[in-house]
């Protein structure tokens, strides 16, 4: 049956008779599979391997009489085939319409890869915003892109002065958590620091070279350079114990995530710049009053909870007012700023020294009771005392200071009257002759009164 129209549609076209030869073929199917039209008519469909995939279809249209539609690849395109029964002198036949979607999968292709990356931008954005806490980010943001990308492992590294650190991790032993923090790994992030590739792949042939992650029993690692022009802040290690494919996909996103992860961290550095100026001196680089105040009320509510002591200082220099108007205001500006690397040396590292105002700081000395705390602000002193301010200008000047102590919950159970005890203890330091520690006693008050 040979039809003369099928000619002006130039799309591909074949005709099939009931007993499945092939009727006819117009010249774009023809093309299609680089076949003459003559070669083609009175041949089985199911012979031609590119119909094979849709004989069943064809059948069931046949048999049923009702259109269908089916997609079918042919070499490297894609068509949608549109079967549509008829009937003709009693004979049953069925027309193919092959319109080619090559062109449309790829525009779908792209919206799915774009919303991939819409959803991907989506969650690891949402990780900054739902959270203030440094850590708490780091930690969605792991659960986040091991979640996106079905790793079961993975961890994060940022470069600091002092190298690369450990700040979060998810699905690895203590073993490899201890041997990381240790720095055992710190010259292999270093060979990815000097390269500047966008991405590694690690699998088990060359993870056996690295003994450290070798006893995890990673199967593949990636690691994901996470950089600002050519600085890198960090590295983003992801690892699976089962065998995966790495393919063009998953470096896309990979890479994708590489990108918002930047912009992530560099978010993170400015508002914990802006956080730390925002509770920090400018003068002294102390912590300042305001957070001091959070501090004070935070160590309150953790004695409490935990049934602790803790111990508070109030230190005031000496004759301050004198060495302002004998040296000029600059010099005494270099007097506090030298104080407060004084304070911060001496001191201990679980105790938050803020600048309380003008000449006065204020030391809180957590889990302390108050003879502890009193040898440590002893110690302070003496360092203060044996201290040469000003020598960079030729000078050799002296300072000292007075200081009192207050106790949780010895003294008070309340911030303000602990303030208010410390400052009592301070001015009989003063009183009694300055340079020296003074621990609050209830008959101060009375003292006080007196004087």
């Amino acid at each position: 049956m040979k039809d003369p129209f099928l000619d002006i549609v130039n799309i591909p076209l074949v005709l099939i008779g009931e007993t499945g030869l092939i009727q006819d073929a117009n010249k774009a199917f023809c093309d299609l599979l680089f076949i003459a039209r003559d070669a083609i008519s009175g041949r089985s469909f199911n012979k031609i391997d590119c119909l094979k995939p849709i004989e069943k279809s064809i059948n069931s249209a046949i048999m049923s009489g009702k259109p269908a539609v089916q997609r079918l690849g042919i070499d490297e395109r894609s068509f949608e085939v549109s079967m549509f029964p008829f009937r003709k002198d009693d004979k049953y036949f069925i027309t193919l319409c092959l319109y080619e979607i090559t062109p449309f999968l790829e525009i779908e292709e792209q919206l799915r890869r774009r919303n991939r990356e819409l959803m991907i931008i989506n969650t690891l954005s949402g990780a900054f915003i739902s959270s203030e806490n440094t850590d708490e980010i780091f930690n969605e943001l792991l659960e986040k892109v091991l979640l996106i990308t079905d790793f079961t492992t993975g961890w994060i590294m940022l470069n600091g002065d002092k190298g690369f650190k450990l700040i979060n991790h998810q699905g690895m032993s203590k073993l490899l958590i201890k041997e990381i923090s240790e720095g055992k790994i710190s010259e292999f992030c270093n060979n990815i620091a000097a390269s500047n590739d966008p991405l590694y792949i690690f699998e088990e042939d060359e993870l056996r070279k690295l003994p450290v992650i070798n006893k995890e029993g990673l199967a593949i690692l990636a690691a994901v350079p996470v950089k600002t022009g050519n600085k890198l802040k960090g590295i983003v290690f992801l690892a699976s114990r089962g065998h995966r494919t790495f393919d063009f996909n998953l470096a896309s996103i990979l890479s994708l995530i590489s990108g918002q992860l930047t912009l992530i961290v560099d978010k993170v550095e400015l508002f914990e710049e802006a956080r730390r100026l925002a509770i920090t001196d400018s003068l002294t680089e102390l912590f300042n009053s305001r957070y001091f105040y959070e501090a004070l009320d935070k160590e309150i509510a953790r004695a409490q909870r935990y049934n602790l002591v803790f111990s508070l200082a109030i230190l005031d220099i000496d004759d301050f007012k004198t060495l302002n108007d004998t040296y000029g205001h600059q010099a005494g500006d270099e007097i506090l700023r030298a104080l407060a690397r004084i304070l911060k040396r001496e001191s201990r590292e679980p105790d938050i020294v803020a600048r309380y105002g003008g000449e006065e700081f204020v030391i809180i000395f957590p889990n302390t009771p108050k003879e502890d705390a009193l040898a440590v602000a002893k110690r302070i002193l003496n360092g203060i005392e044996r201290h040469t301010f000003l020598e960079d200008q030729g000078l050799n000047v002296r300072v000292t200071i007075s200081a009192g102590i207050a106790s949780y919950p010895g003294d008070s159970t309340i911030g303000k009257d602990l303030l208010y005890y410390s400052d009592m203890a301070m001015y009989m330091a003063k009183h009694s002759g300055k340079n020296q520690v003074v621990c609050y006693n209830k008959s101060y008050e009375k003292n006080i009164q007196e004087t």
